[in-house]
């Protein structure tokens, strides 16, 4: 066995089905800059998922745009430990991540900097609405 960590991204952390995706397209909050465009939504189940869509218009090679995913994912799991697993509050929160050209050239550093800023405004635009089911 290895002394290396797995990092796993378990299916239900995922968004799988393009139903999945339209849903959360349909009626989300967004958070953009020039690298990332974030929408989010409450979802149905009870975990955080993640999808991203990175096409060959925002890096025409393949390693590249699995350089972006790997980010993404990796910043998704660090901000949501969670993720795959109930939320506490048994509501999760389905996500989609849309990158831009300008992430090509970014750095994982700068990459990952813009992503947290994304997460923490989503969540802070997503908790009136938790309070506001509550009531």
């Amino acid at each position: 066995m290895s002394s290396v960590a797995r990092h796993e991204f378990p299916r239900q952390a995922r968004l799988l089905k393009p139903a999945d995706f339209k849903r959360v397209f349909k009626r989300s909050q967004v958070s953009s800059d020039r690298m990332f465009r974030v929408l989010a939504r409450r979802g149905e189940g009870v975990t955080a998922r993640l999808g991203m869509a990175v096409s060959r218009k925002v890096d025409a090679r393949a390693c590249g745009r699995n350089r972006i995913k790997r980010v993404i994912r990796e910043s998704f799991r660090a901000n949501h430990p969670n993720a795959g697993s109930p939320a506490t509050d048994g509501a999760g929160v389905d996500y989609v991540v849309l990158a831009s050209a300008a992430a090509a050239s970014a750095n994982n550093r700068a990459l990952s900097r813009s992503l947290e800023k994304h997460w923490a405004n989503l969540a802070r635009k997503l908790a009136p609405k938790a309070a506001e089911e509550a009531s």
